[in-house]
Formats: C-alpha cells, sequence, structure tokens
C-alpha cells in the first residue's frame, strides 16, 4: 500500500487460487463478525456470528468501485465476491456485478454455500457471474446438518433443488 492510500475494506488481494488463478476479492458483507447461514464446521472465518438468511445491503456499490479503482493496474485472473460470510446474502450483489463488470477486465466469481440458490433473485443476481462456485459438502441432509450447521430455515432438499435450478438457467460454470 502507498502512503497516500486509504486502508482497503471492501477489496483484498490478489491472492493466489488453484481453480481461478490470481484472484482480487470482494468482500460485499465487511462486517467485523461473520454473517452467515451456516457454521460449518471446517470454516477458516471460526464460529457464524449472525446467522440470517434475509438479504440485506451491507456495503454500497459506489463504495466497491471506488476502491477498486484506487488500487489502479493490479494484474488479476478474476475478480471473486467472497469474504466474511455468504455473499449472496448482500441484496446489491447483482448490482455490484454488473458495475465491476463495467469496471474492470477480468472475468468475475462468486463463491457461495449454495443455501439460497432456492431464491430467484438470487438466482438472477448470479446471471452476471462468469464462474459460481456453489458448493455443496453433503449427500445426505443428516450429514449436511452435522457438518454445514444450517440455521433452521435452510433445508437440505431446497439446497439441492436451488443448486439443480441454477445449472440449468446459469450460462456460466457452475463449479
Amino acid at each position: 500500500m502507498g502512503k497516500n492510500r486509504e486502508p482497503l475494506k471492501y477489496v483484498y488481494g490478489p491472492v493466489s487460487s488453484w481453480r481461478l488463478g490470481a484472484s482480487l476479492g470482494i468482500d460485499p458483507i465487511s462486517e467485523k463478525t461473520k454473517i452467515c447461514t451456516y457454521d460449518c464446521v471446517y470454516c477458516q472465518l471460526g464460529r457464524t456470528d449472525s446467522f440470517t438468511d434475509g438479504r440485506t445491503r451491507f456495503v454500497e456499490t459506489a463504495e466497491i468501485i471506488k476502491e477498486l479503482r484506487s488500487i489502479g493496474d493490479v494484474k488479476a485472473d478474476f475478480i471473486t465476491f467472497s469474504g466474511r460470510g455468504e455473499p449472496t446474502l448482500a441484496e446489491n450483489l447483482g448490482q455490484m456485478i454488473r458495475a465491476v463488470r463495467k469496471a474492470r477486465k477480468e472475468k468475475i466469481a462468486v463463491i457461495t454455500n449454495s443455501s439460497l440458490l432456492c431464491r430467484d433473485d438470487v438466482q438472477e443476481d448470479l446471471m452476471g457471474a462468469d464462474i459460481v462456485i456453489a458448493k455443496l459438502d453433503a449427500h445426505s441432509k443428516a450429514l449436511f446438518e452435522d457438518m454445514n450447521r444450517p440455521m433452521e430455515t435452510i433445508k437440505f432438499d431446497a439446497v439441492v433443488s436451488g443448486l439443480k435450478d441454477f445449472r440449468k438457467r446459469f450460462k456460466g460454470s457452475v463449479e
């Protein structure tokens, strides 16, 4: 970071990713505590501080673009939405993806736990991405509940059907 640049709040990296190469991250949640629909036993962020399945605007899109512009010509293969919780909880995720697409040339990826893919508004927001890395850790309801420890409103069958439906609709790559 240069002398005159303010610390970044929403943009990080680039980080090396075996799937995406050099990835410049965007955290659309950017809260001090982790906000998610799951409390996965293996999460690198630790325990979930705030469970929610309600989408809200955590960060203004203009703030994301301002930070992206402030870093200049950083070399990256992808711009990836991820961070301190489930990125699809950001109700302006679609708007962010469209704005980043206009501001930068890199491909766009979103890393999601798939919990909200059964929602039309979430699927619509993800349509602007090039790649959606959508996880499904378990093959059964029992394993899903033991490993991902979802909030009560998130059901295994809905996650699976949402993921299947999204794969049919999405023109990009789902991994």
